[in-house]
């Protein structure tokens, strides 16, 4: 038999105002054959990514983002931090080979790796992350309200990357005689753009609730003013 895959979906919500609610994030699992998903209870959802110390970092979605200069260097910085929850999820060892290479002159990574301890993305992670960034950048915040949105953005980078990345002969060797839509390739491509598109769009909520939150609170502080 073969053991559970889990598939990101959107659910629209509309009584959350402008954030982006939780249950957009939920999964659910399906049976697929030759899964390279580990067969455990122990989810390591994106929830746990203050395991890592990732959550209680800097935001740099938020802070760095809008400046070019910064956006490679910080998207392959996050990138190894997918990589990192996709080794954790997966039970194959050429697909780990895939997602991690040692050799890195990302500036960011070598500043925050005091203990040789952070993942270096592989190049194929790293452009995966990056064109999921791209297209993410060219969505508006209402668009995520939207019927399907997920789905639709993550076939929209899948079109786009899928004949880039993973192209080595290893992995045409082990993906031979699996099945085209099941492969370990087409798993291995799924894990990486949900994993990215769920923490970008948690970030993008979390944005945006502090801003209302500040909205807010500044009108709390002038409607006071004027009443003293």
């Amino acid at each position: 038999g073969g053991v559970r895959l889990p598939v990101w979906y959107a659910i629209r919500v509309h009584r959350y105002g402008n954030c982006l609610p939780e249950s957009m994030f939920t999964t659910k699992q399906i049976i697929i054959p030759d899964s390279i998903i580990q067969d455990t209870n122990d989810n390591d959802s994106i929830d746990s990514e203050q395991d890592f110390g990732f959550q209680n970092d800097h935001d740099y979605f938020h802070t760095h983002f809008n400046v070019s200069a910064f956006v490679e260097n910080i998207t392959e910085y996050i990138s190894g931090f997918i990589a990192k929850k996709a080794l954790k999820q997966i039970n194959c060892d050429v697909c780990k080979g895939c997602l991690v290479d040692n050799k890195t002159n990302n500036i960011l990574i070598n500043i925050k790796d005091r203990n040789n301890a952070l993942t270096k993305p592989s190049k194929d992670v790293f452009y995966l992350c990056s064109v999921s960034e791209k297209w993410i950048r060219c969505k508006q915040v209402k668009d995520m309200y939207k019927n399907n949105f997920i789905n639709k953005l993550y076939l929209q980078i899948k079109n786009d990357v899928y004949r880039s990345v993973f192209n080595t002969s290893t992995m045409d060797t082990h993906i031979s005689g699996q099945s085209s839509f099941t492969n370990h390739k087409e798993q291995l491509v799924s894990i990486i753009i949900n994993t990215y598109i769920t923490l970008r769009l948690r970030s993008i909520a979390k944005q945006t609730e502090n801003s209302k939150i500040s909205i807010r609170k500044k009108f709390t502080k002038l409607i006071t003013f004027r009443n003293e």
